[in-house]
């Protein structure tokens, strides 16, 4: 789950924090990836079109999870990314809750798809199918054998992915940390990267390429634009919602936010807080101690190093094992030697250090009016949770006065004339008048003001209609990727015909038709949006592979 409804509450409260990044701004990254949260979205997009099934091998062992893994790290390379894949390990006590929800959800989830199956409803199918899918210890095993046998490096975690990958980010063991988890920025991950999967439209025109949705969040500057602490950051994220213990019923990312922003602290908060909000075992102390001290690998004793691809390994496991198709293996691989060159390119700013860009005045001009907007924003949010507060502080104590009634809008123009009644009535409405006017001429020139510059503006900016936002970029480049995962994984199946050229064709168009995607809006995890700017370069630098080394 993550922490509930903070990739929103980012994109609304700190839209500075966010950049979108293109595609091939990453040449040369060292990026660590979840690969947990990988192998679920492929599990789950990579179907068969009939019986809405994995693929399998001749063993009936599932294949899916390999099909897409092998794709999507392939994409990686050939944009230049050096990944480096996480893996969890055994889950955390405080998590244990939450993985009996999940199970509760996964098996009734299969009783209704079985029903749904009856009663032949393919909708209702489809639907339950996705909320029963279980990564296996088998299917972790599979991949990290793969990715071992093409070079890549393989980190196991003792306790959760992400929290691993935030350690390696901090102590600049890699440039960033890649999942759709948010919880990463709350373990202290300096960058969090989302959509990072470069479908087919990544590697065409830059009009696609700036629409794949590819968002990097940068946690000093979330920090700045919300003013807080880490650890006031942790206890906001705590009573948003997360994986590890309950929260305060009612309370959302806005009204934590003007909660810890008022208290400082969940202690703080309790002290003021409707008692019968607060959940039974409210454990966020531990929750709490668990984000700031998570069980982690130490970053100097992980060992990141890039190997050579075994190929006849990598033919023996897909081919003999996996019943992959011959040649489309030997195009892999060959895919994968010529993106070697790729990850060895050294970016410039290691020799000529970060690029500065100056902005202009009109730019400057912009996130001025951007900043003022967000601090009313910020502010409003403040006092309505004071005047919610005002409303569940309790009755009012015995004998306490009752509060003056608020005056109706008949009642106030009323009394004003009686006021006005004197000698000096007519010149107080003259003067009254006069203020209007001029009230409504510096109106007026404020909306010319702000029509000039939105026009000067024009010509350096998209109009905002035409562009997809991150979300809906990020389900397509999920449901391209997956598409050719799903396609590759049929025609390992058999039943396929050759080209001229050694490719492969479908026997029929109902056959590809059968094997489309059936899955990928739910395989994506709805995302922030972004700013075209990009962040400025300068960390992680170390990461960057040297000229004249070899990446694996």
């Amino acid at each position: 789950m993550g922490i509930k409804g903070l990739g929103k509450f980012v994109g609304d409260f700190a839209p500075r924090a966010i950049k979108r990044q293109e595609p091939g701004s990453f040449t040369g990254r060292v990026i660590a990836i979840d690969a947990s949260m990988s192998l679920y979205q492929f599990m789950v997009a990579i179907r068969d079109g009939n019986s809405f099934g994995n693929f399998t091998n001749d063993a009936g062992d599932c294949t899916s999870h390999i099909a897409g893994m092998l794709n999507r790290a392939i994409r990686l390379l050939e944009q230049g990314v050096r990944p480096v894949y996480v893996f969890d390990g055994k889950p955390p006590e405080l998590k244990s809750g939450e993985l009996a929800k999940r199970r509760e959800l996964r098996e009734s989830a299969q009783e209704a798809a079985e029903k749904a199956r009856e009663e032949g409803n393919v909708e209702e199918l489809r639907k339950q199918i996705v909320r029963s899918v279980r990564v296996s210890k088998q299917h972790n095993e599979d991949v990290k054998r793969l990715l071992r046998l093409m070079g890549l490096p393989v980190v196991e975690a003792p306790c959760e992915a992400e929290a691993q990958c935030a350690e390696l980010t901090k102590n600049r063991k890699v440039w960033a940390t890649a999942t759709e988890d948010a919880d990463a920025l709350t373990f202290g991950a300096t960058r969090l990267i989302r959509n990072l999967t470069f479908g087919e439209r990544a590697s065409g025109s830059g009009a696609s390429a700036t629409a794949s949705g590819i968002l990097v969040i940068d946690l000093p500057t979330l920090l700045e634009e919300l003013q807080f602490s880490q650890e006031q950051f942790i206890d906001f994220c705590i009573l948003c919602g997360c994986d590890y213990c309950g929260t305060l019923k009612g309370v959302g990312a806005k009204t934590a936010y003007s909660l810890v922003k008022e208290h400082g602290s969940i202690e703080k908060i309790l002290e003021v807080v409707d008692p019968e909000k607060v959940p039974d075992g409210f454990c966020f102390q531990e929750a709490r101690e668990f984000f700031r001290h998570p069980e982690v690998t130490p970053a100097d004793r992980v060992h990141v190093a890039w190997g050579e691809v075994d190929v006849d390994g990598l033919k023996a496991f897909l081919v003999q094992e996996n019943q992959f198709n011959e040649q489309r293996v030997e195009n892999y691989i060959t895919r994968l030697k010529k993106a070697r060159g790729k990850t060895a390119q050294t970016r410039l700013e290691s020799f000529f250090g970060a690029t500065v860009t100056k902005s202009s005045s009109l730019m400057h001009k912009q996130l001025a009016e951007k900043q003022k907007e967000l601090e009313k924003k910020k502010n409003r949010s403040v006092r309505g949770y004071a005047a919610l507060k005002g409303k569940t502080a309790g009755a009012r104590p015995a004998g306490a006065t009752a509060p003056k009634r608020a005056k109706t809008p008949e009642e106030e123009p009323a009394q004003k004339k009686a006021k006005r009644s004197g000698p000096q009535a007519e010149g107080a409405e003259e003067a009254g008048a006069e203020a209007e006017r001029e009230s409504k001429k510096e109106c007026e020139r404020e909306r010319l003001e702000k029509t000039e510059t939105a026009n000067a503006a024009k010509g350096e900016e998209k109009d905002a209609k035409g562009e997809p936002t991150a979300e809906k970029a990020e389900k397509v480049e999920v449901k391209e990727e997956a598409t050719e995962a799903t396609a590759d994984a049929a025609q390992d199946s058999g039943g396929q015909e050759k080209n001229s050229e050694g490719d492969e064709k479908t026997t029929s168009t109902d056959k590809g038709k059968r094997m489309s995607l059936l899955f990928s809006e739910n395989a994506s995890v709805p995302s922030p949006r972004g700013e075209t700017n990009l962040f400025a370069e300068g960390e992680g630098e170390e990461n960057v592979a040297p000229s004249g080394t070899r990446a694996f």
